[in-house]
């Protein structure tokens, strides 16, 4: 059983995907099919939810996300990665300055970001929502791709790409073309998001600061 019951990721039909599971979740949509495993490095009072703390062990990373899977549909636009929150977000000047200096360092870590605070209402009903977005194949820490026939990485353990196989696809300006019938495994993590204490941490000259700050009581929608 999982520790923290006010945290949960679903998907738009409800469905809640369990977090540091003995095994991967299934995904299925209409354009996607695979599977998802969410761990998370949960140290002090909820070490004994720490299912994965092997694989953790000598890593900085809070949290991994791994995800494995085939396309139903070729897309034929470029596939991004990222949140947005349903409302405006309501902030400080503090806050809003503190978050202005966290996008510049995602950017500086991914130039392809694209960040907007939102704006307001037109008379129409149009608006752009509060989001950070990034091009999936560049903001993956790790993608391994397996043609048909081909080895399949095992989720939940490190999955492992070459330097400099991920230079080249980060430096790489083509547009990335899925192919079906490929297996692709993608890997996510990061050291500067504590889900469990919901905050952000880790940033250069900056304690950690509490998500609510930035969120309210919305809830990212990814």
């Amino acid at each position: 059983q999982w520790g923290i019951p006010s945290l949960e990721i679903k998907d738009r039909s409800g469905k809640v995907f369990e977090i540091n599971p003995k095994k991967p979740s299934e995904i299925e949509t209409e354009y996607f099919s695979g599977h998802l495993l969410v761990m998370l490095n949960t140290d002090g009072k909820l070490s004994k939810y720490n299912r994965y703390k092997s694989h953790f062990s000598g890593k900085q990373r809070k949290f991994e996300i791994q995800i494995q899977g085939q396309m139903k549909t070729v897309p034929e636009g470029e596939i991004m990665l990222g949140g947005e929150l349903p409302e405006p977000m309501v902030l400080s000047f503090f806050t809003k300055t503190f978050l202005s200096v966290l996008t510049s360092f995602a950017q500086k870590i991914n130039p392809s970001a694209h960040f907007s605070f939102g704006d307001k209402q037109t008379p129409s009903g149009l608006h752009q929502l509060p989001h950070l977005m990034f091009p999936l194949i560049k903001v993956m820490d790790r993608v391994i791709i397996t043609p048909p026939g081909g080895t399949i990485p095992s989720l939940g353990k490190e999955i492992s790409e070459s330097k400099a196989d991920q230079k080249a696809r980060k430096a790489s300006s083509e547009k990335f073309s899925f192919q079906l019938g490929y297996t692709y495994t993608f890997s996510l993590y990061s050291m500067y998001v504590d889900f469990p204490a919901w905050e952000i941490c880790g940033i250069p000259g900056f304690g950690p600061k509490s998500l609510v700050g930035f969120l309210g009581k919305q809830h990212p929608l990814l």
